[in-house]
C-alpha cells in the first residue's frame, strides 16, 4: 500500500513538474515571439527604403519568397559571384565567338556554315515566301531591344523612328534580299 501511494505521489510530482516546464517553455516562446515581432515592426521607419518596406509587408502577409541564390560561375578555375564580373565574362565569350577572327573559338564551324550559303529556292506557292509587309517589319523593329544594336552600331530606336520614305526603302531592301537570296558584301 505504501508502495502504490509513493508511486502515485511520484507520478503527480512528475506530471506537475512536466506541466510547469511546458507552461514555462510556452511563456518563453510567446515572449520571444512578441519581442521578435516588435523588433521586426519597429525596424520599419522613415529611413527604411521602400523596397525593404514592401519585402517586410509581403513577409507579414506570408507572400514572401526568399531571393534567389546568387549566380556563381566557374571561370579559369576560380568561382565568380559578382554580377558585373559574370556579365563581363559572358561579353568576352560572345565577342570572341562573334568576331571574324579565324582563331576565335567556333570560327571554323561558323566559316563552314557561312560557306554553305542560304538556299531560298522554293515552288513559290508557300505563304511564308511572300514579301514582307509594312506591319511585319514595324513589328519586327518594335520587338528589338536597344541593348543589342546592329553590328554597324545603329540602335534599333533609330530604325523604329525613321521617316516613312526611309522605312519604305528598308522594306524594299529586305524584300530584295529575301527574293534574291543575295546579301550585301558588307554583311559578310
Amino acid at each position: 500500500m505504501h508502495q502504490q501511494a509513493a508511486f502515485s505521489r511520484l507520478r503527480r510530482q512528475c506530471l506537475d513538474a512536466f506541466r510547469r516546464s511546458r507552461a514555462r517553455a510556452r511563456r518563453i516562446l510567446r515572449e520571444a515571439q512578441r519581442a521578435s515581432w516588435k523588433s521586426y515592426v519597429f525596424s520599419i521607419n522613415v529611413r527604411t527604403h521602400l523596397q525593404d518596406v514592401f519585402k517586410k509587408v509581403r513577409r507579414i502577409a506570408e507572400k514572401y519568397s526568399a531571393p534567389s541564390p546568387p549566380v556563381l560561375l566557374l571561370s579559369a578555375g576560380r568561382t565568380v559571384a559578382h554580377p558585373k564580373t559574370i556579365a563581363d565574362l559572358f561579353t568576352e565569350h560572345f565577342a570572341s565567338v562573334y568576331r571574324k577572327d579565324p582563331a576565335a573559338p567556333g570560327a571554323l564551324h561558323r566559316q563552314s556554315m557561312e560557306s554553305l550559303g542560304v538556299n531560298f529556292s522554293s515552288t513559290g506557292g508557300e505563304s511564308y515566301n511572300v514579301p514582307f509587309s509594312v506591319s511585319e517589319l514595324r513589328t519586327a523593329f518594335s520587338h528589338c531591344h536597344d541593348a543589342s544594336p546592329n553590328p554597324d552600331d545603329i540602335p534599333y530606336a533609330f530604325l523604329r523612328h525613321m521617316s516613312d520614305s526611309a522605312f519604305t526603302f528598308s522594306l524594299n531592301f529586305y524584300n530584295m534580299i529575301w527574293h534574291t537570296g543575295e546579301f550585301p558584301s558588307s554583311w559578310a
